[in-house]
This record gives structure tokens, C-alpha cells and sequence, in this order.
């Protein structure tokens, strides 16, 4: 999300010790992870909550002396890199006191972390953390402090490509997985942008499933795994297990006429002859569905017929329709990949919305 990797890279920049603050499944691990990817950076995630996750007493010549243990004895050799720490108000009073001088001055067991490697953490509020608490102030006071931001439509925008990095797995059918990710990303962010999150107050209902970034894309996965030709019965009874009833209930509603779209390959093998759906929300998916589908491909000629296709949409559409679209091919574009001559057209307003912060 382009909001929150400039927060970021503007702490990164300055190595300032960073608490990210949010709901739980709203992408901050998955967002650390891709920043770091972005970078080329190396990025380690110890498991830390208790003071002997940092460092344990062993005999010395001296006496007894302290060494980091585990993921801390690699991060002390990085010149270069991010140290992330997840659920910080979960970690135990006697972590918190621990975690002090590493956050001011990357000490940590008698060996001092590269001030150019960035310490970054990040926790769920107290009240949606598992045994969250409140940080203590000498913990608060070493940290910038960053609400996690979450507008559904940037969301959106990444998520369709799995900000250009979708993981592989298992032998959920990849092309079945990325046209899903484009109708979620349509519905929430044409459609329904509420209910990106929606974490219940009432601790009974917090104890079941409900809509966070995390269980949309879980649904997605879900729904890929359903095969070619699934019911719309089957799309709600499986999202209801992740986002609830009442979000599955208006996303199959929604679904049930996102399939009646052309097929991400139809659009590609005939990018100026596809029938262009009437409704904007649906011409963002046809659209969106064959950018994902051009990038999975990895292939020049499937990537100009998007192109292609994305011109014909065009004359038919506003360029809010294309942005998502427009993103994903520049995401997944090789370096001896050239733009088509008509693809400036679309470019420029969209490098001149992003430096004006549209």
C-alpha cells in the first residue's frame, strides 16, 4: 500500500525505532515483509516473550556473562537489514525491560546490533491482543508510534496482484487464486469498502469469524480451491467461515453477476473484442482479472494484450477503472519489456495523481 511504504521508508530512512499500531489481520507483518522485499533487504521476525528470548546468562572466564540467542546472533552480524518484533504488548514485563536498550541502542546480549539495521515492531491494540498490555513508559518512550493505516481502495489496488509477489501454495490452482483476488479486490473496493475490516466489539462475536484483510485473502484462497464451476452456495459457505455470514451473504450476491464477466484469457486472446460489461464495478474486474492473469504469465505478448485491452476499455471507461489494472502491469513490466505507445496515455495521469497525493 503506497500510504503506509512512505511511512516507512521515511522512518527507515532515519532509523528511528518503529511501533506499528492496528487490528489484528490488517497486513503488518505481510507489509514489513514486502517492504523489506522491495529493498533487498534482509528481514528477520525472532520469536520474543520473554526476557531469555534476547539473551541467556553462560559461564565465562569472568563469571557469567549474557549472549543473544537464536535470531538476535544474526541480526548482530547484518550491516544492513530489519529487525521486526511482532505483538510487542503481548511480550512479558521482564521482556519489555529487556527490549529496552536494544530499541535505544541495538544492544542485546554484550553485542551491539549495526545502527544501520532498523528495528521495527508492531501489536495489536491491548484490547484485540491475546494477554495484550499497555507498553510501560520507558518502552513507549524509545518508539515512534504509527497508527497502521487501511483504505480499502490501496488495499485493493495490492491485493488483486498480491502486491506482485503471490505466494505459491500447496496445489491451490494459481490462475483460479488470482481472478478470485481480483473479484475481492473489485467488491471491496468498487463495491463494499466497509467491510474490508470489521471487528466486532462483543467479545462472544470477536470469538468467531469476521471481515479483516487477512480473512478476505484466506477466502480467496478458499474459494480458488472450490474449482472451475463453483455454486454461489458454496462461494458464501465458504467466506461465511472466514468473514462471517452477513459479508459472505452480499459478496456471493455480488459474485454471482462477477461471473458472468468474460474470463481473464477471453479478454487476452481478443483484447479488442471483449464485450465491455456495463456496470463500472464490473469493468474493473474484467479488466483487473486480465492484468493479474498477463502478470502470472510472465510473458511479453500476454502482457501487450492487456495493454491492448486496457486501451479498447478506454474509450468505454474513466481511468479510475484502470488504475488498479495500469499498477499491475508496471508491477510485473521486465526491464526489456517497452511500453506500447499508447500506454503514456494512461501512465502520466497516473504518475501526476501520485505526486499529488491522489
Amino acid at each position: 500500500m503506497a500510504q503506509i511504504d512512505e511511512i516507512l521508508q521515511r522512518y527507515y530512512t532515519a532509523r528511528i525505532p518503529t511501533i506499528l499500531w492496528g487490528p489484528p489481520g490488517v497486513g503488518k507483518t505481510s507489509t514489513i515483509e514486502a517492504f523489506a522485499r522491495r529493498l533487498g533487504l534482509k528481514l528477520i521476525i525472532p520469536t520474543v516473550r520473554t526476557a531469555e528470548d534476547f539473551a541467556v546468562p553462560v559461564p565465562s572466564a569472568d563469571g557469567v556473562r549474557t549472549m543473544p540467542v537464536n535470531d538476535f546472533i544474526e541480526a548482530a552480524s547484518l550491516k544492513e537489514g530489519i529487525v521486526f518484533i511482532d505483538e510487542l504488548s503481548t511480550l512479558y514485563e521482564d521482556a519489555q525491560a529487556g527490549i529496552l536498550r536494544f530499541l535505544d541502542s541495538g544492544l542485546v546480549g554484550g553485542r551491539r546490533i549495526s545502527p544501520n539495521v532498523w528495528r521495527v515492531c508492531a501489536s495489536n491494540r491491548p484490547e484485540d491482543a491475546v494477554n495484550g498490555t499497555y507498553l510501560r513508559a520507558p518502552t513507549s518512550s524509545r518508539l515512534a508510534h504509527v497508527e497502521f493505516p487501511v483504505p480499502p481502495e490501496e488495499w485493493a489496488k495490492g491485493f488483486a496482484s498480491y502486491w506482485g509477489n503471490p505466494p505459491k501454495i500447496g496445489n491451490l490452482d494459481e490462475l483460479a487464486w488470482g481472478e478470485e483476488r481480483a473479484r475481492v479486490a473489485t467488491f471491496i473496493g468498487q463495491w463494499r469498502p466497509n467491510l474490508l475490516v470489521q471487528i466486532p466489539r462483543d467479545e462472544v462475536a470477536q470469538s468467531g469469524p469476521f471481515p479483516t484483510p487477512r480473512t478476505w485473502d484466506y477466502g480467496s484462497r478458499l474459494a480458488a480451491s472450490l474449482g472451475s464451476n463453483p455454486k454461489r452456495d458454496e462461494i458464501v459457505e465458504a467466506y461465511a467461515t472466514l468473514v462471517g455470514e452477513g459479508a459472505a451473504s452480499e459478496y456471493g450476491s455480488w459474485w454471482s453477476n462477477a461471473r458472468e464477466l468474460p474470463s481473464p484469457a477471453e479478454i487476452l486472446a481478443a483484447p479488442r473484442k471483449w464485450p465491455i460489461p456495463k456496470r463500472g464495478d464490473l469493468k474493473f474486474a474484467a479488466i483487473l482479472g486480465a492484468a493479474v492473469l498477463a502478470s502470472s504469465r510472465k510473458d511479453y505478448g500476454a502482457w501487450l494484450a492487456c495493454w491492448e485491452a486496457i486501451d479498447y476499455l478506454a474509450k468505454n471507461s474513466t481511468l479510475d477503472v484502470l488504475v488498479p489494472a495500469v499498477l499491475t502491469l508496471c508491477e510485473c513490466r521486465q526491464e526489456e519489456w517497452d511500453y506500447p505507445r499508447y500506454g503514456t496515455r494512461y501512465l502520466e495521469p497516473l504518475l501526476r495523481a501520485q505526486r499529488a497525493g491522489v
